[in-house]
């Protein structure tokens, strides 16, 4: 009996051009799913269609600048974290070296320390240098990701533009 009352309010809101959820006039919803009525869109005109891509292209570029700004302050605190280290390197090289030579006075064992210490610090040179690539390597990845996204982006937005549709919102964000 409640489901053929359902049934008849559904039948009569959808012969009267509106949309209604079962859900509120049954009281178990699993047995009618909700009716929802969709109209399709206009298809859209050669300005709205123009107004779109000039939009559309304007929001790529913000997202290119945003990631630079994103990839130059990374860099910059990528150099002034390597700075530190390496004035702490200094530092602690410096009184090592001060106790090594206090202790040891005669020439070949200071030479011997200099040239370990050279070694050292070349070593610790690649080691920041070695990074330093890594990280760059790592945000130009994740450049190339950006531009294939937005490259994909801009082909479906092509794709609905040529059909007169209006393209999907979610290709205005980068994933």
């Amino acid at each position: 009996m409640e489901l053929l009352r359902v049934l008849l309010c559904v039948f009569g809101a959808v012969q009267m051009g509106s949309a209604i959820a079962v859900e509120a006039v049954s009281p178990s919803p699993s047995v009618v799913p909700p009716l929802v009525l969709v109209t399709p869109a206009p298809p859209l005109s050669p300005d709205e269609q123009k107004k779109l891509r000039v939009e559309f292209k304007a929001a790529l570029r913000q997202e290119e600048l945003a990631f630079d700004h994103q990839e130059k302050s990374a860099l910059k605190e990528f150099s002034v974290a390597q700075a530190a280290k390496l004035k702490e390197w200094r530092s602690r090289e410096k009184k090592e070296r001060h106790q090594f030579f206090d202790t040891h006075s005669t020439g070949p064992e200071q030479r011997k320390y200099v040239l370990d210490f050279v070694g050292r610090k070349k070593e610790f040179d690649l080691q920041l240098g070695e990074s330093l690539k890594s990280e760059k390597r790592s945000w130009k990845e994740k450049r190339d990701a950006l531009k294939v996204s937005q490259r994909n982006r801009q082909t479906k937005f092509e794709e609905a533009l040529n059909q007169s549709q209006r393209p999907s919102a979610d290709l205005w964000k980068s994933q």
